[in-house]
């Protein structure tokens, strides 16, 4: 898993369940390539780890925005 993250937070709050929450909550969750690549690397760390049996994905009052669009402003339409 990330040594250090700066768009999410990982929990077990019970045995066998890694919690993942979504910690964007000016800009609605919006999903940056930073934060894609934090919730991809804990998703590997967890299909790794035998003890890990659920996953759950939380974003308290909202989810998630969906992709964060001022990010991908400033991308070619190749790289976004």
């Amino acid at each position: 898993m990330a040594d250090r993250l700066e768009h999410v937070s990982t929990s077990r709050p019970v045995e066998g369940v890694l919690l993942i929450r979504f910690e964007r909550h000016a800009v609605k969750n919006a999903l940056c390539t930073a934060m894609l690549g934090e919730i991809a690397g804990i998703l590997d760390a967890a299909e790794a780890d035998a003890q890990t049996g659920a996953v759950v994905m939380s974003g308290g009052e909202v989810f998630a925005a969906g992709a964060d669009l001022n990010e991908m402003r400033d991308k070619s339409a190749v790289d976004a």
